[in-house]
């Protein structure tokens, strides 16, 4: 997709054309060119699962270019090798979701919201209705769960310690020498050296 953030990229789409690439005997390597704040927990575990196949098949490395953030990074960190420009930021290791208790609002026009369900989650959050602490709990548990999913793709994809991962997965991001310092990246390259590098990877003449 077209950088900066002006639409969104189809995890579907993707998916389907990093398979497509790594079936293409005459496709050599697979440069991932990123430059994303991240995106949606749906979907983004399946695209991960498909770069590291194709990752078994060809060459896949990543470049991020200004920044490469939560799923943005969760897809970045399956590649083989990550290289980003110094002035990139990677990172944002974590998961969020975002409420509104619209509830007084509701309320300060005369409308009370009642609903009517099979259980205390069921229905949860309608528009105008109290969020409740046992809903808050639950959302919790959800995001922290999630989570899991992402720090254990990071500690695979790179092949960190767990605990370093715990330890950075706060929602900070980093700058490129810090990164790579930190082990989220592997070296700090601009595209065009990224791209060339790639290229006498998978250059016949390289192999012996």
């Amino acid at each position: 997709g077209d950088s900066k953030f002006e639409g969104t990229v189809s995890s579907i789409r993707l998916r389907q054309e990093i398979r497509d690439a790594a079936r293409d005997d005459s496709i050599k390597g697979i440069l991932l060119n990123i430059d994303s704040p991240g995106g949606t927990f749906a979907g983004t575990d399946q695209l991960a699962k498909d770069i590291q196949t194709a990752r078994n098949i060809k060459p896949v490395r990543a470049f991020i270019d200004d920044l490469g953030a939560s799923a943005a990074y969760w897809i970045a960190s399956q590649a083989e090798q990550v290289s980003a420009t110094p002035t990139t930021e990677i990172g944002s290791i974590g998961t969020v979701v975002v409420v509104e208790d619209t509830s007084g609002a509701a309320e300060m026009q005369g409308v009370v919201v009642h609903v009517i369900s099979t259980g205390p989650m069921k229905g949860a959050f309608a528009e105008g209705a109290p969020i409740t602490e046992e809903m808050i709990d639950t959302l919790q548990k959800e995001v922290e769960q999630a989570n899991e999913f992402f720090m254990e793709a990071v500690q695979s994809g790179r092949g960190m310690d767990m605990k370093a991962v715990r330890a950075l997965a706060t929602g900070d991001t980093f700058f490129a020498k810090e990164a790579k310092a930190l082990g989220l990246i592997d070296k700090i390259e601009t595209f065009d050296e990224a791209v060339e590098s790639l290229i006498e990877q998978v250059s016949p003449r390289s192999r012996t």
